[in-house]
């Protein structure tokens, strides 16, 4: 009987230990990430003066790293960087949207939101074809027509707010 009883007080004790054991860890885990988030705060606003040139006059640059390998950072990136992690985009994917206008000098395409039939909402042109007219963008415009594109959607907090289309794919004739 009194070896039992010793071998549950063992067994409380370890179980004891085990969570503290595991209490401190958490506690250590939880410092390391502070840390990290400290640090990464300190370097946002570098990063953000790194890729202040993408957009305006330059469309993508490359980062080299020694042992990683490269990072390509086109204007959705730079965006991300920008909004300091409050715009996630995704990754390049095909949809079709309808054109309503354009801006020529800023490179902008008024379309329909495709999540939200009847809104508007601007578009970023970053294919290069738009520079040149006519062009797939400015006849859809024209005709209010449909063009599947390449593009990356730009969400916060869940909303669709913005559109960079990467490449046009064809156009849809006035499709519905």
């Amino acid at each position: 009987m009194a070896a039992l009883e010793a071998m549950e007080r063992m067994r409380e004790t370890e179980g004891k230990e085990r969570l503290e054991s595991q209490r401190q860890w958490l506690e250590h885990e939880a410092g390391w990430r502070d840390q990290l988030f400290a640090i990464t705060d300190r370097l946002a606003n570098a990063a953000i003066r790194a890729v202040a040139p993408v957009g305006p006059s330059v469309d993508n640059f490359k980062l080299n790293g020694s042992k990683a390998p490269a990072l390509l950072v086109d204007l959705p990136t730079a965006d991300v960087i920008r909004a300091k992690g409050e715009l996630e985009v995704t990754e390049l994917q095909t949809i079709d949207l309808r054109v309503d206008g354009f801006v020529h000098h800023s490179k902008k395409l008024n379309v329909e939101h495709p999540e939200q039939p009847g809104r508007y909402i601007s578009a970023d042109v970053r294919d290069p074809l738009f520079e040149s007219v006519p062009n797939a963008y400015t006849e859809a415009a024209a005709n209010q027509s449909v063009l599947t594109v390449q593009a990356k959607l730009g969400y916060r907090a869940g909303a669709l707010e913005r559109i960079y289309i990467m490449d046009v794919g064809g156009w849809l004739d006035n499709a519905a």
